[in-house]
This record gives C-alpha cells, structure tokens and sequence, in this order.
C-alpha cells in the first residue's frame, strides 16, 4: 500500500507520524498530477514551482542561522542536540570557544517543533513526581532569532542554531517534542504546557516586511490538539 503498510486500520501507530506522512504524500500525489494552485491575474510570479493546496495552506518559512563552533569538552559521535539555551542572547560567546563559519538558509516546514525544557527529577513534599507547568509563549521564544540551540556534530564542535519564522502558513500546526530516547528506553516529559483557546499571536517569532504587517494575521484560534494517551487507549 502507499504506506508500505506502516499505517494500517485497527494497528496502533503515533499520530505525528501518520500526519506528517500523509500530509507529504497528498502532496506530492498532487503535484505528480499537475494539481497546484494557479496565480491569479497579476499575481507576482514565485521563485520556485507552484504549491499545492496542501503547500499553500499549511506550509510556512523559517529562517534557521548557525554558527560551527569550535569548544572544549564537548565529544559526539554523530549529531547530538547538547540544549537549548532558553532566554540565551546569539552575541553572548563563552570562554575557550571559537567560531570557524557561519551561514544562514530559509527552510519550508508544514509541521513546526517546539522543545521542552528537562523535566526536573526532584519530588514534592508529598514524595510525588512534580509536574511543571509552563505557558506555550515560552517553547516558542526557540523562533525569536535571539534564544540559541547547541547541537554536537563533532569531537570538540557544535553548531549553535537560532531561529526566525519568515512565513508564516494560513493554518499552523504544532508539535510539542515530549519523547526521547536514551540507551535503555522511551521517556516522556510530562510537563504541561499551557496554551490560549483563541488569539495565538506569532507575532514575535516572525519576521514580516513592513508593507506586508497590515495584510497578513499573526494570530491563530485552536482548532483541534492531538494527544497521546498512555495504557491500552490509542494515540
């Protein structure tokens, strides 16, 4: 079948995986068709081929900038995400580190993942897990073109990544990264995360041309959220 049988009717499998195949085979199932949308007369011309309904409605830009960087005490084998420094100023450098490139690129993105902080490992006074609480303004100061994420791609290296939104889509989705794997198994992160019903502005984490800002709506209204359920009920 089209998903080489990795989705099937009555088997269990995570819903951010069918979505996001699904999503990128309708698609390309269009645009194999010829099935994307026309521009209307006068319309400016798009660099690229023209989207298709699928593109046109859930697609936005991020602008993601990096600097390799050259640090001690940091060892990989591979790509490792080190941390994301939350409320950390791009400028900021440490002692001992040393820039060696730079460069910037503008990726399309239909889907947009957002990072938790760790969940802490201490407990309350009732010998409970302690649950965090934080509002979902704070995940996303990761697309403020400030805040920076260090990823190991080397003995010694890591790239620091910033990023900025500089299209936003008509309807944004959003992905909440809540599981990680370790060398023994999946863990979930548990912290809530606290989210407005209606008026989400994206204001902020985008980068719109001024003759533009009056045209285009930064803010969006909940449509529907998918959770994962632990136990015997499904995704």
């Amino acid at each position: 079948d089209a998903s080489d049988k990795k989705f099937r009717i009555g088997k269990r499998a995570d819903a951010l995986d069918f979505l996001r195949w699904f999503l990128n085979v309708t698609s390309a199932t269009l645009r194999a068709g010829g099935a994307t949308i026309q521009r209307r007369p006068g319309e400016k011309k798009s660099s690229g081929p023209e989207p298709t309904v699928i593109e046109k409605i859930f697609q936005g830009k991020v602008r993601m900038t990096s600097e390799k960087v050259v640090v001690q005490g940091i060892e990989a084998k591979g790509p490792k995400q080190v941390g994301i420094n939350l409320g950390g100023d791009a400028k900021e450098k440490e002692a001992g580190e040393k820039i060696i490139s730079r460069k910037s690129k503008s990726v399309p993105f239909i889907i947009l993942t957002l990072d938790l902080p760790p969940a802490p490992l201490f407990k309350d006074a009732h010998d409970r897990n302690f649950i965090p609480q934080i509002p979902l303004y704070s995940i996303l100061e990761k697309f403020n073109g400030k805040t920076t994420t260090d990823v190991a791609v080397g003995a010694g290296t890591i790239e620091r990544r910033t990023y900025k939104l500089t299209k936003l889509p008509q309807h944004l989705i959003l992905h909440i990264k809540r599981f990680s794997k370790n060398e023994f198994n999946i863990e979930k992160n548990p912290t809530i995360v606290n989210f407005p019903i209606r008026g989400l502005d994206m204001k902020p984490y985008a980068e719109i041309p001024a003759h533009l800002a009056s045209k285009i709506s930064t803010r969006y209204d909940l449509v529907a959220n998918i959770c994962h359920v632990e136990g015997s009920s499904p995704f």
